[in-house]
């Protein structure tokens, strides 16, 4: 099965059911929509469901979100109802990911989180001063 699969809606009675852990995304955003994709590439077994924040449905159903901050930041929602947000949700990644999570122990210092955090920030000021996706330019 591909990861492209769990972005699929899960629906139960007309409801849609969002299931964790969860990455929620702005799919109108060209920089979000390449991490996504880059993402179930080397997601081979996903470890994650996928939800655009331009969906009203996920504030519907995740009500402790607030729209601007997850339309600022990436956001990822573990089992637990824990939110990580922006360079937190790299660290995640990174743990979760098979291949990646052999060397999880090296997130674990505070100077990778540093950095992770740093490398977070400057792909995410390229994102809202970018050309190439108009609708984050801020």
């Amino acid at each position: 099965m591909k990861a492209t699969y769990f972005f699929v809606n899960v629906c139960h009675n007309k409801e849609m059911q969002y299931l964790k852990p969860c990455i929620l995304y702005d799919a109108q955003c060209l920089f979000c929509k390449r991490f996504k994709q880059a993402l179930e590439k080397i997601d081979t077994k996903p470890h994650f469901y996928y939800y655009d924040v331009n969906e009203e449905e996920v504030f519907q159903h995740f009500t402790f979100l607030d729209r601007e901050e997850c339309l600022e930041k990436v956001h990822l929602i573990k089992e637990d109802d824990i939110v990580l947000v922006g360079g937190d949700v790299v660290a995640e990644i990174g743990k979760s990911l098979p291949g990646i999570s052999k060397l999880s122990w090296l997130l674990e210092t505070d100077i990778s989180k540093k950095t992770l955090n740093v490398f977070y920030e400057t792909v995410n000021k390229m994102r809202t001063n970018s050309s190439i996706c108009s609708k984050c330019k801020r």
